[in-house]
């Protein structure tokens, strides 16, 4: 009997930008997560197994959360969010505002990245995409580079020792804007720079630890930064895999 194919997808979803210039950014970094996740830090995923959405709605949302399943997503979000009564909200369109945390039915193991504001405002009507309630509210040793198909094999083990679960990863705490793409030029540049170490031999580093680490370096060589990561969950989710 042939074994059931893993399945895993990247949905990244790019929400409402004010202006032409805005839009250019946010398809910029939308891109920069495309190219990490594809490379053999991030997982080698494939073509097939990437969803970039750049012009989206209610509608669209809620035909994917019927029509996907899968063992393992990432979804990550870019746009202009908010929090209101403990909820994080998402500026889909520029009339369509909704709470993320409701679109994680595509599979029991989701990890999720959010490159939002998270300031509190009130009076906003979110469009429910489900009767559910939102899942989340708060040397001299030559190494051999690992190929494609064994960075594959890593993160797809890794995701199958993990538990049932969620993992939400914000731009910053509650009540706090996110400034400048700060969180996503941070994480991904974290990334690569623990892919790349030569010391780091056969691991998988987590997201959890990824989200420990970016927090302790803001604080310690960027203090001016008034921008506070935070994540939420507690499954050891891949995030790198190493080169060697």
């Amino acid at each position: 009997m042939s074994q059931v194919p893993f399945r895993r997808i990247v949905v990244l979803i790019k929400g409402f930008s004010k202006t032409a210039y805005e839009y250019q950014l946010d398809c910029s970094y939308l891109s920069k997560y495309i190219e990490y996740f594809k490379s053999i830090a991030g997982g080698a995923f494939e073509d097939n197994e990437i969803l970039e959405i750049k012009k989206c709605s209610v509608d669209m949302l809620k035909k994917m959360m019927v029509e996907i399943r899968v063992d393992f997503a990432v979804i990550v979000y870019v746009g202009h969010g908010a929090t209101q009564d403990n909820y994080q909200l998402f500026q889909l369109s520029e009339n369509e505002i909704i709470k993320p945390g409701q679109f994680v039915s595509i599979s029991e193991k989701v990890l999720v990245i959010l490159e939002s504001c998270r300031c509190k405002i009130n009076g906003i009507n979110a469009i429910d995409l489900t009767d559910k309630i939102p899942n989340f509210r708060d040397g001299g040793i030559v190494r051999r580079k690992i190929s494609r198909e064994e960075s594959r094999h890593r993160y797809i083990g890794q995701i199958k020792k993990c538990h049932i679960g969620l993992v939400v990863c914000f731009a910053c705490s509650e009540d706090e804007e996110a400034l400048d793409y700060i969180f996503t030029t941070e994480l991904l540049e974290h990334a690569m720079n623990w892919y790349s170490n030569r010391e780091n031999y056969n691991p998988v580093l987590s997201i959890v630890d990824v989200m420990k680490y970016i927090s302790i370096s803001l604080s310690i060589f960027k203090p001016d930064i008034k921008q506070h990561p935070v994540f939420v969950g507690v499954e050891q989710f891949p995030f790198v895999i190493s080169r060697y």
